[in-house]
């Protein structure tokens, strides 16, 4: 399923969704999908499915390895494993560390071949027990690149771990060092935090109760939208400027699990700086955001089952800036 486009890749990527496998992730097209098999680190061969979509001569996949019937001693090995596997191959590794996406443990490596190819892979395992999508599977995203294409860094930050109903599934630990489900959402009183302003919230939003939005309510609901903590970030817009709201557009719940079908979809476009600040501490007063400039940033404006209007707009080509004050 091919949805809107997600952040920070090139012009005419699109998201694709797989409910079978419960993940999103931003692909050139429509990928082509191979059963295969994969070998685990103690030679057991798992039923496997890769994703795959090429541009131009960049080639971009995702692995989902099924680990459900894995020996512990396995899946305990899972990521270091396939790790190794990008260890092994030629060429020089510049990143290789462990990282955490969406609650799951994981790890990143890009390397660089004697001819200037590129390589970045993104290793994520959603181990069980879980209540919530599909645990017991490795996500192995790999994206490579010849020196005169679009770096492949990005690709592998655009995972998302999807539940049972096609919802965004993130998890945090609690204070008993629990994983548990981090729900979404907008929060009153936490931009002190992160030295920032509050997130918007929207009275209602409801209106229009029907029809074409204008670019002024379709930039306030996108704010209304986006901004809010989630990951443990605190996500705000700035300068957003919405120049056109485009004739509506029939779409249905393979697109938009939650809209309502009665209603129109309207595609936006426009521009703004997008913020993400971590927390400040002792080291970082007046340095916790990295923004994110988007001057051709598209999406869509649909509404929801619930009466409300969801907007979204990112630019995949952005000017990300480190270390930068949060938005007062």
């Amino acid at each position: 399923m091919v949805l809107s486009t997600g952040p920070a890749l090139a012009q005419g990527w699109q998201e694709f969704a797989s409910a079978d496998e419960f993940f999103m992730v931003s692909m050139p097209a429509e990928p082509e999908i191979t059963e295969t098999t994969y070998a685990s680190a103690s030679g057991a061969e798992l039923p496997a499915r890769v994703f795959t979509a090429a541009d131009d001569d960049s080639v971009y996949s995702m692995t989902v390895v099924h680990y459900m019937d894995a020996s512990a001693e396995d899946i305990a090995a899972a990521i270091e494993h396939a790790v190794e596997g990008f260890r092994s191959r030629p060429g020089e590794v510049t990143y290789d560390r462990a990282v955490t996406m969406e609650g799951l443990p994981g790890h990143m490596i890009y390397l660089v071949d004697a001819d200037g190819r590129r390589t970045a892979a993104g290793i994520y395992l959603h181990a069980g027990p879980s209540e919530h999508g599909g645990p017991g599977r490795l996500y192995i995203l790999e994206g490579s690149a010849a020196a005169d294409q679009s770096s492949p860094i990005n690709f592998s930050q655009t995972f998302m771990l999807l539940d049972a109903a096609g919802q965004r599934l993130d998890y945090a630990t609690d204070a008993n060092g629990q994983r548990v489900r981090n729900f979404r959402g907008r929060r009153a009183g936490i931009g002190a935090a992160y030295g920032a302003r509050e997130p918007v919230v929207c009275a209602s939003r409801s209106e229009p109760e029907r029809g074409k939005l204008t670019t002024a309510q379709a930039a306030q609901h996108l704010k209304c939208t986006t901004e809010g903590v989630a990951d443990g970030s605190l996500y705000l817009l700035e300068d957003v400027d919405v120049t056109a709201v485009d004739d509506g557009e029939a779409f249905d719940e393979n697109y938009f699990t939650d809209i309502d079908t009665s209603h129109l979809v309207y595609p936006i476009r426009g521009s703004l700086v997008r913020y993400e600040c971590r927390r400040q501490r002792d080291n970082n007063v007046g340095t916790n955001c990295v923004s994110h400039v988007e001057v051709n940033a598209s999406g869509y404006c649909y509404k929801t089952t619930a009466g409300d209007w969801d907007c979204n707009m990112a630019d995949l080509v952005q000017q990300t800036t480190a270390g930068v004050p949060p938005p007062q």
